[in-house]
């Protein structure tokens, strides 16, 4: 029940992006000189089948969304995301599945001490947000200074 309900939801998220690249991929891409640099990469003869088969092995956003920049057909798409997703889903819940004997220890102690932890965990957010605030605002002065001429 797990993969029939994981399978269409991961795939939808993939077809989703895939489209995104196709329709708008190009047009944002081109406004950045990163973006040009990386339409040029994609066009080398290569690029599709890197893509597809990395698709087929690991499914991430950029693959999706490079593969409709490229205008790959649907039908060439669909079945390598299928196969991939179907495989890693399945590879995912078996983790899953196997992990939840090894996580149940910290599950009830979190569940047991859930306020005390939240407390603890505030306060240490609390100490550490001044910190990283003043690091952040001496390093973003330091970059905006000119640069001296020694």
């Amino acid at each position: 029940m797990t993969f029939a309900i994981a399978l269409p939801a991961r795939l939808l998220v993939h077809i989703v992006y895939f489209h995104l690249g196709r329709f708008y991929g190009e047009p944002i891409l081109l406004l950045l000189r990163p973006g040009r640099a990386g339409l040029r990469l994609l066009r080398h003869a290569w690029s599709k089948t890197i893509l597809l088969a990395s698709v087929l092995l690991y499914q991430t956003t950029p693959a999706d969304v490079s593969l409709g920049i490229l205008r790959t057909r649907l039908r060439i798409f669909l079945p390598v995301l299928i196969l991939g997703t179907a495989a890693s889903t399945a590879a995912l819940i078996a983790a899953g599945r196997g992990l939840t004997d090894l996580a149940a220890p910290a599950t009830h102690w979190v569940t047991r001490h859930g306020p005390a932890a939240t407390v603890a965990l505030a306060v240490l957010v609390a100490i550490q947000a001044p910190l990283i605030g003043r690091s952040w605002y001496r390093r973003s002065r330091s970059l905006a200074a000119p640069p001296s001429d020694t």
